[in-house]
């Protein structure tokens, strides 16, 4: 997993194939109510948009998310969906696939911004009933002060963004592995 860091913040990027559909795995990584079942980090969610839980993401989106991360360390980030991209027809697609879910956090102290991208493609060379989810990872520093945390700390910070990207993908991959199993034992 390749990982940046300079004085303008931290970059990661992750790949996972998943031996489930597409749309099990869209179905999971946009389904943010679940996410406390689903992310072993994360202690609750708070939808502050006014839209109802189950109510289907779209941008402008906003939820509170309350992390157990690092183990022992509530963080709470707001986080908003910028951006829902679906394929577009090009050759690049395998039916409805890539889509793209993009969301920016802000952390209460307002120190960081964060943005992550997960996007879900067919995964048919490895796999013809899989699909593969792609994540990448961005934290800008807001100040002098973050900046200089990165400087000083940013191989220890990468280390710790990485580890909670790659924790997500784990699960996420999990929960629609497990629902894909389910869907596949169920009678027609």
């Amino acid at each position: 997993m390749p990982i940046e860091i300079n004085w303008f913040g931290i970059g990661a990027a992750e790949c996972r194939d998943v031996n489930a559909p597409c749309d099990v795995l869209w179905d999971v990584v946009t389904d943010i109510d679940k996410y406390p079942l689903t992310l072993t980090t994360v202690q609750s969610i708070k939808r502050v948009d006014g839209s109802d839980a189950g109510t289907p993401l779209r941008p402008g989106t906003k939820w509170r998310q309350t992390r157990d991360f690092p183990k022992g360390t509530e963080n709470v980030v707001e986080m908003t969906v910028r951006a829902i991209e679906e394929c577009d027809g090009n050759n690049e697609c395998v039916g409805p696939y890539p889509k793209s879910l993009t969301i920016t956090g802000e952390f209460d102290d307002r120190s960081a911004m964060t943005t992550i991208t997960l996007t879900v493609e067919s995964a048919m060379e490895s796999n013809t009933n899989g699909s593969r989810l792609v994540a990448t990872f961005g934290l800008v520093p807001d100040g002098m002060a973050q900046k200089l945390a990165i400087a000083v700390f940013g191989c220890y910070l990468g280390k710790k963004a990485t580890d909670l990207l790659s924790s997500d993908l784990c699960d996420i991959a999990a929960e629609a592995e497990r629902i894909a199993r389910t869907k596949s034992n169920q009678p027609l």
